[in-house]
This record gives C-alpha cells, structure tokens and sequence, in this order.
C-alpha cells in the first residue's frame, strides 16, 4: 500500500548548521513523527528509551547535517508520534519495520543507521534483517543484545558516582504533589537526575535538551505493553547476520562496562571499536566535536 505524507507543521527555526522540516508520516498502522535536517546521504537517526524521543540529540549532532541528510524520529508511542495503539502494535519486529517503512516511504535507498542506547537494540535486529539496505550501522552507548547483561555492573557503578543530596532530592521529587499529579517538569528533572551520574562534565546535563509530549503518561503506560518481550531476550545469535560496516562507540565513562561494547564488537563480523574517554553513556553530549568527527570519519571510509 502506498501511503500519502501528512504534513504536521514544517517550519523553519534557524539554527547553527541548517533548518529543521516536521513530517507525521502515517506507516505501519500508526503516525511516526519525523525530523529531518542538512541534505546529503541520509542517516536515520534511533534514540534511546523506551519511552524518550529524539529532542535529547539536538543540537548535538547538527554538525553532522554539513554533508548528510539527518532523518530524527520518534518511535511509535514516543514523542510526537501517536499514542493511539493497542497491545497488537506494541513489539520490538513493529519498532524495526518502522525504521524500513521510513526508508521506503522517504526513498533514501540505502541509509546509514546511528542508534543510541535502547535504540541500539532496535537497531541491531534491524540490521540483522536488513543489512542489504543499511551504508553504514554506528552503535552508540548501546544496550546489550541479551536481557539483564552486564545490569548489575552497571547499577553499582552508577550508584557509586550519586552523591546523597542527589538521593535526597530524588526522593522529594517521587514524593511531590507535583510529581504524583503527573506534572512533566517534574518527570524531566527525574530524568535528568537519573541520568547526571552517566555525564562525564558537570557541565554536560544543562546542555542535554529533553522534550517530553504532554500525553507523556498515557504514552509510558501503553510501553507496557512491551514489557513480557523486552524482559527475556537474547539476539546475539542476531548479530552474525549483519554484513554492513559497523561502528561501535562507547563512552569511557559510561555506566556500561567497556566489556559490552567489546562484546557487541565481537560478534559483528568486522566492526570497529572506538572508545571515547572523556565521554559518558550521552558521548555526542558531552563531547559533540570529537564524537562527531569519529562518525564522519567512519561514514567517509
């Protein structure tokens, strides 16, 4: 079935490097929302979550946009795109058809992939499916292939790095009226105090944009309905399927064990690993210019 771009809004914010265009493009029984910015060869962009969307990587990564056509969205029941779904459209197979559904839709023919975190997931059984349409496949600070590997490790290591006037404020926040009424700066400065302790700069977490959608909650609830498959998982096997070029960046500071990343590394046939030392699990937050030129560098080999 050939389906029919709905314009959302498109407007035009000026910025550093380029302007921003917003589509909501209806596929796969649902509206994803997308924002594109530069033009060159295309590279789909997959943020972390579940549940978060793309605000968290601008301005970021808009330096990439000098010579690349930059595809952000936001998965289904995230962000900007709909909410209106059921347990039937709530699976990992739905968030990685998405990602092909984009690509057709936007005729980008082969694309380079650039997922961060959870995205990662999604983006690794994407590529294990897809790899004849991928140019180039950049795992960022991703999350392990298998569930609950490397957690623990990664839990006391950021728990170490939280001081107790954090925990204490944590604490105020979960208790608030504030928070219990469904406020959302409520949930953004939660989330952002979760994730202080993965920033290699202090500096770092003012910088980090996070946008939450005002039906935020309703949103989170219908998540949920992912949590049986998203709580016994193992793709490793997955990962010998994937025959593009791929990158693997991780952030030295990151709560995840440089062991993961080595882990993921090797068991992609051929791909690189590049740490980033100073630099934490949001590596194109705390240090854009080198995390930028290490992807231009790859995408140009």
């Amino acid at each position: 079935m050939k389906y029919l771009f709905i314009i959302l809004t498109v407007f035009i914010t000026k910025i550093s490097l380029a302007q921003y265009k917003d589509t909501l493009l209806p596929i796969n029984g649902t509206s994803i929302f997308i924002r594109e910015i530069g033009k060159g060869s295309p590279i789909i962009i997959v943020h972390g979550g579940p549940g978060l969307n793309h605000s968290y990587f601008l301005p970021h990564l808009n330096s990439l946009a000098k010579k690349n056509r930059l595809i952000f969205y936001d998965q289904r029941a995230c962000g900007n795109s709909s909410g209106m779904l059921d347990s039937t459209q709530m699976s990992l197979s739905l968030f990685v058809e998405d990602i092909e559904e984009i690509r057709k839709n936007l005729k980008l023919g082969k694309v380079a992939i650039l997922a961060h975190s959870w995205g990662g997931l999604v983006a690794m059984n994407y590529a294990s499916k897809y790899s004849q349409n991928i140019s180039a496949l950049i795992l960022s600070n991703s999350v392990s292939p298998k569930f609950g590997e490397f957690e623990k490790e990664t839990n006391q290591r950021l728990k170490l790095r939280v001081p107790v006037e954090d925990s204490i404020l944590r604490s105020e926040i979960l208790k608030s009226a504030e928070f219990k009424s469904g406020n959302l700066q409520s949930y953004t400065n939660l989330f952002k105090l979760s994730f202080k302790p993965s920033f290699y700069y202090g500096s770092s977490l003012e910088k980090m944009k996070l946008i939450l959608p005002a039906d935020f909650l309703a949103k989170r609830k219908i998540l949920f309905f992912m949590s049986k498959e998203l709580s016994a998982y193992d793709f490793y096997d997955n990962l010998k399927k994937i025959s593009c070029p791929v990158l693997v960046i991780h952030g030295g500071y990151d709560g995840m064990p440089l062991e993961l990343s080595q882990k993921i590394q090797n068991h992609i046939t051929g791909a690189k690993l590049t740490i980033i030392e100073d630099a934490g699990h949001f590596t194109f937050i705390d240090n854009p210019k080198k995390y930028n030129a290490i992807v231009y560098k790859f995408l140009n080999q």
